[in-house]
């Protein structure tokens, strides 16, 4: 190496060490690496932790683009002998390595989230949150049936399905505003106890669903990591994002999805994995990984749709416009899958969007005041008419929580709605339609 190139690599590596505060053994080490073939063939072959050299690689060369040209514009400004060989390189490890993971020291998912840029955001990691258990319950119904053999990104996905299938949406969420502080349990706020209670059947939050997914993600063995993303000015709503050498996902099972479902309501109904998407996936596993997880968990790789044509058991117009005749039918059908509750009420939305209670109907959402473990909560109700009822000037009442169809003269209802005892979701509405 001449003087010249000498000086310029002394210059790049002074560079590197001040602004990115890599170890200088270690920025010697990575660029041995690369100097050598054999010995770069050798860390590509080896089973030895790389994390250390890969982040070195990913802060100096940065994130590469679809184009092939490299994102850090610092390297342009240092005419180093060989570059275009530790380049063609790089890109040799960025098709073989979950590179976006060591791009950022931090790395947060700035990315895109569901297509649509992040904006206001903040991110937890596991050092971040205190420590708390996760309930034995919990732990045994994830785990009692899981197959050995499962790579880390499957073992992922399957304890995604599994915490669908078992986690059950909290309503009462949508009325947390009329709620005594004291009794709300909706905000972002860590709870050791509530999370340590919770076990299959379990009423969550997407800030609940969160820690646990994440929870369970950073214990398994391997190399992954989990963080929780809390989105919005007001931290209003919580995904998971997580990483392997292969890929970084965020998965979110609360927000809805086709149909206006989401994963709870998904995997309950035997439907496949909808909120699960890559931010990098230089190998294309993602897409095959949902695929056989879902057959594992004997999920169907079908749309709402298809889903409600297979509903064979609902009658289609036996009775015409017989609303206590379809949802008879249509409770038993929630009841035979174990289904109540908010994925209760989106089969009632997803299936009467097709028409199946009638072309007619009107439907809003109240809440019920109840008491529940000694603190006042709210249960949802959806009010219903139909050009049945309304004739009747009478109001169907489908109770999502204890799986039933009441009804009750329009102006009961509207003293209910006066006394407290039942207020609207929101909005401001009136009887027999939304307005």
């Amino acid at each position: 190496m001449s003087l010249s190139d000498a000086k310029e690599r002394e210059a790049f590596k002074n560079f590197c060490l001040i602004n990115y505060g890599i170890n200088e053994n270690d920025f010697d080490r990575a660029f041995e690496i690369l100097e050598d073939d054999s010995k770069f063939e050798e860390f590509i072959e080896s089973n030895f932790d790389k994390k250390s050299i890969l982040k070195i690689y990913a802060q100096i060369f940065g994130r590469v683009l679809s184009n092939e040209e490299f994102a850090n514009e610092n390297l342009d400004e240092f005419n180093i002998k060989n570059m275009d060989k530790y380049k063609e390189e790089y890109l040799q490890l960025y098709e073989l390595y979950n590179m976006e993971r060591y791009a950022n020291p931090a790395y947060e998912f700035r990315i895109f989230t569901f297509g649509s840029p992040l904006t206001e955001f903040n991110v937890k990691r596991k050092e971040d949150e205190p420590d708390w258990k996760i309930n034995p319950d919990l732990y045994e119904f994830v785990y009692k049936d899981i197959p050995r053999n499962l790579s880390l990104e499957e073992k992922a996905i399957y304890v995604y399905g599994k915490l669908c299938e078992g986690l059950r949406y909290d309503q009462g969420y949508f009325y947390r505003a009329q709620m005594p502080r004291e009794d709300r349990t909706y905000e972002e706020e860590f709870s050791k106890e509530r999370l340590e209670k919770l076990i299959p059947g379990s009423k969550i939050t997407c800030f609940d669903f969160s820690r646990i997914f994440a929870k369970f993600l950073n214990e398994m063995d391997g190399d992954i990591e989990a963080v929780i993303i809390l989105l919005g000015v007001n931290k209003g709503h919580s995904l998971v994002g997580f990483y392997t050498d292969n890929v970084s996902v965020m998965a979110d099972a609360i927000r809805e999805r086709e149909g206006k479902t989401n994963d709870l309501f998904r995997v309950k109904n035997g439907m496949e994995i909808e909120g699960v998407r890559a931010i990098s996936d230089r190998k294309g596993i993602l897409k095959t990984t949902i695929k056989k997880v879902s057959k594992l968990l004997n999920l169907r790789g079908q749309g709402i749709q298809s889903y409600i044509s297979e509903l064979e058991r609902l009658p289609k117009e036996l009775i015409p416009n017989n609303m206590e005749t379809k949802f008879s039918s249509f409770i038993q059908m929630l009841e035979s899958n174990d289904i109540k509750g908010n994925e209760a009420v989106q089969s009632f939305l997803a299936i009467a969007s097709l028409g199946f209670f009638g072309r007619d109907i009107s439907k809003v959402f109240l809440g019920e005041k109840i008491e529940e473990d000694g603190r006042q909560v709210f249960k949802r109700l959806v009010a219903i008419q139909s050009g049945e009822s309304r004739k009747n000037n009478m109001v169907y009442l489908f109770d999502s929580e204890e799986m039933n169809l009441g009804k009750m003269s329009k102006e009961e209802l509207g003293k209910k709605i006066e006394t407290g005892e039942y207020t609207y979701e929101s909005g401001n509405y009136v009887l027999g339609g939304e307005k």
